[in-house]
């Protein structure tokens, strides 16, 4: 796994070394990163800030990242999911399908 802040539980679940600091916003170090994990599928979550309904007055400054993420993961090849809230559904290409938690068995609806 990879994130741009530390995520200590993350490797307290999956082992020491299973997590490494990126910032997959600039495209060299995501690709750096993929060539050194050959991932099957590439799961992204940029920041959803922008597009959730928590901020009913639109008061976030957060970027949005969607379309760079969308662009990264298919410039680099394989298959990607993006995971994001249902407010940046606008965001996805046509081709996109919604998935649900509640599909996985998970409480929540995102």
């Amino acid at each position: 796994g990879s994130d741009i802040e530390p995520q200590p539980h993350f490797e307290a679940r999956f082992g020491m070394g299973s997590f490494r600091m990126v910032d997959a916003a600039k495209r060299s170090d995501f690709l750096a990163e993929k060539q050194r994990v050959k991932p099957v599928v590439t799961l992204a979550s940029p920041p959803c800030k922008k597009f959730s309904t928590v901020d009913l007055k639109k008061r976030s400054t957060a970027e949005d990242m969607i379309a760079l993420t969308r662009d990264t993961c298919e410039g680099s090849g394989g298959l990607y999911a993006i995971e994001n809230v249902k407010g940046a559904a606008k965001e996805l290409k046509d081709h996109a399908v919604l998935l649900y938690g509640s599909y996985f068995g998970l409480h929540v609806d995102r």
